[in-house]
């Protein structure tokens, strides 16, 4: 092979190479990456809703307040969260209740009617009620009524993107005669990261 054989094979061999890089996929990964961490997009609206503590979203512990509608007179609410436990765990917020935290909405009294169940056979749903007693109703504000945590497991398979089942159902508040009123609570958009 003579000298200019050899210098006109090295000038096509860098084309020939990058036409075959590309065709055989190379310059990307199909491969998608492992979800770990949870992230929250805070629902649209000022009514009932869940919103996200800003410090713990993008952490694999996230923290979601509930607050009402700024003006509304309230006693109390119940509500039910539901959720599909192969996707995350019901975590603890940090309050003496293993899942829930009474935010400082409500006043609550010197006995406190708050409370926290996960019924049986019901998959990840999150059974929550909190009422003050012995006070007037609170006018709502800026301030969480109540917060749940959510904990994304170290070992899930899920990958990045994946958005999450998290809702709510039967929601009622009392109102400040003592009312019951059904309510929906607006819940955002949860995904794994």
């Amino acid at each position: 092979m003579s000298h200019c054989e050899v210098v006109r094979l090295l000038k096509l061999f860098p084309i020939g190479l990058f036409c075959l890089f590309v065709a055989c996929g190379g310059g990307g990964s199909n491969s998608q990456q492992p979800a770990r961490s949870l992230n929250y997009v805070n629902p649209p609206g000022t009514g009932f809703r869940l919103e996200v503590e800003p410090a713990t979203n993008n952490t694999n512990h996230l923290m979601l307040n509930l607050v009402g509608p700024g003006g509304q007179a309230i006693q109390g609410i119940a509500f039910t969260l539901t959720s599909t436990l192969t996707q995350f765990t019901w975590g603890n917020p940090g309050g003496t209740d293993p899942y829930a935290k009474a935010g400082t909405a409500l006043t609550l009294g010197a006995i406190p009617l708050f409370k926290t169940k996960r019924p049986t056979g019901a998959d990840g749903d999150l059974q929550v009620g909190i009422f003050q007693t012995g006070a007037m109703a609170t006018t709502l504000g800026n301030h969480p009524i109540v917060s749940v945590a959510l904990d994304f497991p170290a070992n899930s398979t899920l990958i990045s993107g994946t958005q999450l089942t998290l809702g709510s159902k039967d929601a009622q508040f009392l109102d400040g005669q003592r009312n019951a009123q059904s309510i929906t609570i607006a819940v955002g958009t949860l995904t794994a990261q």
